[in-house]
């Protein structure tokens, strides 16, 4: 049987553009095509060793292997294909070459086109401070932060106050009398996150007291706020973050998003895989038919020589699972379980490792939930409403916009983690969870393993739609399979579940939600992201808040505050359920900015 090989390389960017001083992960996948179909080259058919790569122009940005841990070759974890790290230098470009060698087939190459450029960020952040008296709220737009060649960052943003006493017996006026910038500095590590520290001057307010049922009693202070100063971790490619704080009688709320000026190719890079793809057949086709059979991957492949062709012994049992993932679209909802857990030796020592995958998939979204045992960490990211959440153990929760080639649906669908099986055997009837199903047994030859191993599992599929209900498999095997002096047993268990209500997709306390917010007739540069909402009108303030207001009441939000507002600012707060928002506006330049942000 011949077979063509070629290489994916994810993200699928190219050129691939990058910040100075910043860091992308890259994965290197192996297709090969053999007759009339395409197949994912997983873990059971590569060993390490079996890629190379090199880099045309190393002074303005490194490329480096990473380290060939257990779950790089599907041990611990499903596998994902060679990992390297690409980090920007100095501006400059260049040309990375990723080569492949499988058996006999003709080695594969690819070729991908890298940019390192400047990267300048933007800002923008709506804070409010709460006190038993007093509520001082602050909002900040598009402030630049410029990145050196080192990756450092540095940048000064103009804050604008809005400040509201709360009732008193006697009227209290209140005025921000002194604003110092907010100086913002920090870098971006050699792990690839941006590291971003706030730098809060003190801020003085002037308050004017008076007494009318007290004759006389007048009195005119100014207050100085000592504010903290803040630290706030992203990915490489910023996000959006909120945080609630109590400290004794103050409360400071944030809710901050930065992003690159012009956003660059940094995905999130995580658990996932493409889709397994379908049987291998003997049937001739020519590459010209590979590249348009598969349109996603696009590969650019040579016809191999006579002779080049790998040898899989094909078991002959009458059932094949091409696609493992079949029947999924059809479900409203499902909650999908993988764990696969590795028991041997890594370079002589002893190691005992399990991941189990948790998919939750609902008409509002899906998130995934990757436990690693013994020795963690727990990693979680969910998609609800346009928006992408990434959560790493017990770090800050941080939300961007879904990116193209980036969604849950295409890069984590469990059951495309599992290998196809060819020739298992007949069908036996049984129920999964009151299912009925046909269960289908299988070795290694089913998995064709172009090393030796011994394999054993069962497959059970829907008999209503060949869903998979079910696929559990171990495999004991040495380092050809395994990996350099990998030894040892890898299990994998997968579930699949469809309840008869669809999974409710939850986000931790800590995740900005999306603010639930109406905006004004006249909105312009509308702005939704986790957490904050801002946008612009033409109105003048007093205008703007009493349409606003109207707005809100309609969407069944009510105030939880008198408005303040002056000829320059306005400061609402509404409550709707459980949650409070603070809306706050400012004209400036023939315009009222409008900033709308949770507080609660």
């Amino acid at each position: 049987m011949q077979v063509i090989i070629w290489l994916e390389v994810r993200p699928p960017k190219d050129p691939l553009e990058l910040c100075v001083g910043q860091r992308q992960e890259l994965l290197i996948r192996v297709n090969a095509f053999g007759g009339d179909s395409i197949l994912r080259m997983g873990a059971a058919r590569l060993s390490p060793g079996t890629f190379s790569a090199t880099n045309s122009h190393p002074r303005f940005a490194t490329l480096q292997k990473k380290e060939n841990r257990p779950e790089n070759y599907g041990i611990a974890e499903p596998y994902q294909g060679e990992r390297y790290d690409i980090a920007g230098v100095r501006p400059g470009q260049g040309i990375l070459t990723f080569k492949a060698t499988v058996g006999d087939a003709e080695p594969a190459s690819k070729q991908v086109a890298f940019k390192v450029s400047r990267c300048d960020y933007k800002v923008s952040t709506v804070q409010t401070f709460t006190t038993p008296s007093t509520f001082l709220a602050m909002t900040m737009d598009d402030v630049l932060i410029a990145v050196d060649e080192t990756g450092q960052l540095s940048g000064t943003g103009a804050p604008d106050w809005v400040i509201r006493v709360h009732d008193l017996p006697c009227q209290v006026r209140a005025s921000v009398s002194e604003t110092h910038p907010v100086e913002m500095a920090g870098q971006i590590t050699d792990e690839g996150t941006l590291d971003l520290d706030l730098d809060h001057a003190d801020v003085s307010v002037r308050m004017a007291m008076r007494c009318p049922r007290l004759r006389g009693v007048s009195r005119t202070w100014t207050d100085t706020w000592g504010l903290s100063d803040r630290h706030v971790p992203f990915p490489g490619d910023g996000g959006a973050f909120s945080t609630i704080e109590s400290r004794g009688v103050f409360r400071e709320t944030m809710a901050i998003t930065v992003e690159p000026v012009e956003r660059q190719a940094v995905a999130f890079v995580g658990s996932g895989l493409l889709l397994a793809s379908a049987r291998m057949t003997t049937t001739s086709v020519s590459p010209a038919q590979v590249a348009e059979s598969s349109p996603s991957v696009a590969p650019a492949v040579s016809p191999a020589p006579a002779g080049a062709e790998l040898t899989f012994e094909v078991a002959g049992g009458p059932f094949d699972l091409l696609d493992p993932t079949i029947g999924l679209a059809d479900q409203a909802g499902y909650v999908a379980t993988l764990t696969t857990t590795f028991e041997g030796t890594v370079a002589g020592e002893p190691v005992s490792v399990s991941t189990t995958a948790t998919l939750r998939v609902g008409p509002a979204g899906r998130e995934l939930t990757l436990e690693r045992a013994p020795d963690g960490p727990t990693s979680w990211r969910a998609e609800l409403k346009g928006a992408s959440y990434v959560k790493e153990g017990d770090g800050p929760c941080i939300a961007a916009s879904t990116t193209v080639g980036g969604s849950l649906a295409q890069l984590s669908e469990l059951a495309a983690e599992l290998p196809p099986l060819f020739g298992a055997s007949e069908a036996v009837s049984e129920t999964v969870d009151d299912v009925p199903a046909r269960r289908h047994t299988f070795d290694e030859a089913s998995l064709l393993l172009a090393t030796p191993a011994e394999a054993s599992g069962d497959a059970w599929v829907a008999e209503s739609d060949g869903r998979v209900l079910r696929y559990r498999s171990h495999v004991d095997a040495g380092p050809e399979l395994l990996g350099d002096g990998v030894t040892g047993s890898r299990s994998v268990d997968y579930v699949l579940s469809t309840p008869e209500r669809p999974p409710a997709i939850g986000l931790p306390a800590d995740c900005p939600p999306m603010v639930d917010a109406p905006v004004l007739d006249d909105a312009t540069d509308v702005v939704r992201r986790p957490g904050i909402l801002a946008f612009r009108s033409t109105m003048a303030v007093a205008k703007a808040a009493r349409s606003y207001t109207r707005q809100l009441r309609d969407k069944g939000w009510k105030p939880t505050f008198p408005a303040e507002v002056t000829k320059s600012t306005a400061l609402l707060g509404f409550r709707k359920g459980k949650r409070d928002i603070a809306i706050v506006m400012g004209r400036r330049s023939g315009e009222t900015r409008v900033h709308v942000a949770i507080t609660r």
